[in-house]
């Protein structure tokens, strides 16, 4: 036993149970005190089974709230079996907070590669499975808006609108004219080399229509507006808005999701048809620089092009869009509100990253599925 004027320690060995009985005050006192010789103590133990018993303390602050997880994750470290015991409400709660966060990193840096890659696919399969039951909660509310349209907020789902398809304008001309410019400039110099120059319009208006107008305004309407809805519905989920919202009979999915989904499934395309028309005026600028006509030009488009791949695009941008949404406001909605303000930011971060991901997938999926059954 080991003892200060205001705290003492007290580790033994008894029936195979190695027992941790802090007493009185355990502070940044007591653990530069009792540190070096209680983790000493635990460390060397042969008992497979420890007892914390926290009746006796008096007051803990957060460095004696490192003492006693510090102590426990030795013993759990070495296989031990850790309960505790006395544990008062007050300390409880203290504890539970503590761990929350320490249980993760601890567990994170002692883990081994198999064990990290078991825990990415089971947070993956879990985070699916919450997409899904929101997806399917977003519909249900998306049917009764239909059926019956003054659900939907009206003004809210026009002023996004303004915010996702309006206000991204300049940004998704700026990049679709100059990748429009960027596939002529990269593909006229090997096409040169066969003579097929005015082929470059195929490449340019196929690549564009079906692929990258939609990618392209995908990614930037997830980096603009799914950033903003997570961090938007984040914010009011700390700042309890929405449990407020509840509180009132105000279902959330109707109120802060719904006019989001429409305006992000209604302005995805329009703004992905925005970027094919820079995109080929792009194209034209380096056409134009080689000598052909923006006749010839836009006549080898029209024969490289269809409606078909016209509507591909279309179809993309909108599950892009629907998949943004979704994506975005959940990660808002999930956004646990006893972290703060980090928690803002890391659901926000985990929004775009996860959008962006499942963007990509979906326009692997989709292009797959385009070419088998011929379009």
């Amino acid at each position: 036993m080991t003892e200060t004027a205001t705290a003492q320690i007290s580790i033994t060995d008894e029936a195979g149970v190695l027992c941790v009985r802090p007493m009185g005050r355990i502070d940044a006192a007591a653990l530069t005190s009792h540190w070096d010789a209680s983790a000493a103590r635990v460390r060397t133990s042969a008992t497979q089974s420890m007892s914390v018993d926290l009746s006796g303390v008096t007051q803990l602050d957060g460095a004696g709230l490192g003492l006693i997880l510090g102590l426990e994750y030795l013993a759990t470290a070495r296989g031990c079996v850790v309960r505790r015991q006395g544990v008062t409400e007050a300390h409880a709660r203290l504890l539970e907070m503590a761990s929350r966060g320490q249980d993760r990193t601890l567990r994170a840096v002692n883990q081994g590669f198999l064990e990290h890659i078991g825990d990415a696919t089971m947070s993956i399969v879990a985070y699916v499975k919450e997409l899904v039951r929101f997806r399917g909660e977003l519909m249900l509310a998306l049917l009764a808006a239909i059926r019956n349209p003054r659900q939907l907020r009206w003004g809210d789902t026009m002023r996004e609108m303004a915010v996702v398809g309006a206000h991204a304008v300049p940004v998704v001309a700026l990049l679709g004219f100059l990748i429009g410019g960027i596939i002529a400039f990269q593909t006229m110099a090997p096409f040169a080399k066969y003579g097929a120059q005015l082929q470059v319009a195929d490449v340019v208006g196929v690549s564009i229509l079906r692929e990258l107008g939609p990618l392209i305004t995908a990614i930037l309407v997830a980096g603009r507006s799914g950033a903003a809805f997570a961090a938007t519905i984040g914010t009011m989920k700390v700042g309890q808005e929405v449990d407020a919202l509840r509180t009132f009979g105000i279902a959330p999915m109707r109120f802060l999701v719904l006019p989001r989904f429409v305006a992000c499934v209604c302005m995805t395309p329009l703004l992905a048809v925005f970027a094919d028309l820079m995109g080929i005026a792009g194209g034209s600028v380096i056409m134009m620089s080689e000598g052909f006509s923006f006749r010839q030009y836009l006549n080898e488009v029209q024969v490289a092009v269809d409606a078909s791949s016209f509507l591909q695009g279309l179809v993309k941008a909108g599950v892009f869009g629907a998949l943004i949404a979704v994506i975005g406001c959940q990660r808002g909605l999930a956004t646990a509100k006893e972290d703060g303000a980090r928690a803002v930011g890391d659901q926000t971060t985990k929004a775009v990253v996860s959008s962006i991901v499942m963007i990509v997938i979906a326009d692997a999926i989709m292009g797959v599925f385009f070419y088998t059954i011929g379009i």
